[in-house]
């Protein structure tokens, strides 16, 4: 079966797949146009090694500032998915100098400067794309973001809370809304209920995360039955046992009915995530873990006297 790519009809110079600036059907070319555009059909993931290097090199020899743009891009991807991070952030940051108004070159170096932990400088960045195109909700998002790497919850969900009073927000933006609630020392309000439900409409109750996430979130709010309910309805969406995720709204379940050592026994159970992003179910379930520890000592102390 053949395949088409098409050239993007985004505003963004760098959007949409680059294969398709560097080949068309039919055309004649040396050796050299061919590599670089069999090169483009990898998956991130897999230019490695002289594949790297050969990319590398293309960027050099190309004809027009957009099109090393493009394959500047595609190797900042592939170190993005071989977690080279120190090696995608001159890229990255080359591609902000050269395109200060695309999107796609503004999210390549906030992820190189969220996994580098280099958050003075996605500060710099964010504020001054959000000065120069404010009404560019990616801007906004990661402003929320940031604060949220900072641990800023409350003003993580502030942000976001600009984004859904002005009809922006996307389903995982009024997921992390709720689920960011969740980190933040204040009873679970009915705003934070109703932004997971709505993440679940645009989802068609059919997506794992807007099912834990509200589940979580009703069990936080002690409405445990249809936090179980909606527990049970993530695993089938994802025909699995109970994972970590799960555990840890159990968990959240156990506490609510007083259970504390069952509670203990499901946070315990949550798994570190592979994935070094803010406000993960085991950092969430390593401090109620902590919150159960000194409940049992002072419990302990009073049976005591």
């Amino acid at each position: 079966m053949e395949t088409s790519l098409h050239v993007s009809a985004s505003d963004d110079p760098l959007d949409g797949p680059p294969f398709p600036y560097f080949w068309t059907k039919g055309q004649s070319a040396d050796a050299s146009a061919m590599r670089t555009a069999a090169l483009l059909l990898l998956r991130p993931d897999e230019v490695k090694g002289p594949y790297l290097k050969d990319l590398n090199d293309a960027r050099f020899v190309t004809k027009t500032r957009i099109d090393r743009g493009r394959l500047t891009l595609q190797l900042a991807y592939a170190h993005s998915a071989q977690a080279q991070w120190a090696k995608m952030l001159p890229l990255a940051e080359e591609l902000t100098r050269s395109f200060p108004t695309s999107v796609r070159a503004f999210e390549t170096a906030a992820t190189a400067y969220s996994r580098l932990r280099r958050f003075e400088l996605w500060d710099r960045l964010v504020n001054r794309r959000m000065r120069e195109q404010p009404d560019e909700a990616e801007y906004v998002r990661s402003a929320a973001q940031l604060a949220a790497y900072r641990r800023q919850f409350q003003k993580s969900r502030e942000i976001i809370r600009g984004l859904i009073d002005k009809g922006q927000a996307t389903a995982n933006d009024l997921n992390l809304y709720a689920w960011y609630a969740l980190l933040i020392p204040h009873p679970v309000e009915q705003d934070t209920i109703d932004a997971a439900l709505r993440a679940n409409d645009l989802t068609n109750y059919t997506n794992f995360t807007m099912l834990q996430t509200l589940g979580c979130v009703y069990a936080a709010a002690g409405r445990t039955s249809q936090s179980r309910e909606l527990l049970l309805k993530a695993m089938d969406s994802i025909h699995l046992v109970p994972n970590s995720e799960v555990w840890f709204g159990l968990g959240l379940i156990a506490e609510q009915y007083g259970e504390l050592a069952a509670a203990a026994q499901m946070f315990d159970r949550v798994g570190r995530s592979d994935l070094d992003t803010p406000g993960t179910p085991y950092s969430l379930a390593q401090q109620h873990l902590a919150e159960l520890h000194f409940t049992s000592i002072d419990s302990t102390k009073i049976a005591r006297r």
